[in-house]
């Protein structure tokens, strides 16, 4: 799988939705926006950590390149990186390369 330009969620189970909620996800990708950037670096963020089957959680700015993920570590506790160039790899086996997702960004 790759991502580009959109949202993935692979899930651990078959895909439930009811309106727009996903249950069990496994990996969540969040455009940070200007407007909500501190309450999904905040409160948002720890909802995210108590749901039990999510493994990743990647933050992709719209200002710059830069995509941060936070991976879950098989004790509970999480792992965060930032990446400014080259490609994500994330455990989904899911891509992010940031070259062409930030291809149009103007400078």
């Amino acid at each position: 799988m790759s991502l580009a330009r959109g949202t993935a969620t692979p899930t651990r189970s078959t895909l439930r939705t009811s309106g727009v909620t996903i249950t069990n996800p496994t990996l969540l990708v969040e455009v940070l926006s200007p407007s909500t950037e501190h309450d999904d670096r905040g409160s948002k963020w720890l909802h995210y950590q108590q749901i039990p089957s999510l493994q990743e959680c990647v933050l992709v700015s719209q200002s710059e390149p830069l995509v941060e993920r936070h991976r879950r570590l098989p004790d509970g506790s999480w792992e965060h990186s930032d990446h400014a160039a080259g490609t994500v790899m994330l455990t989904t086996g899911a891509e992010i390369a940031l070259a062409s997702l930030y291809d149009a960004l103007p400078e």
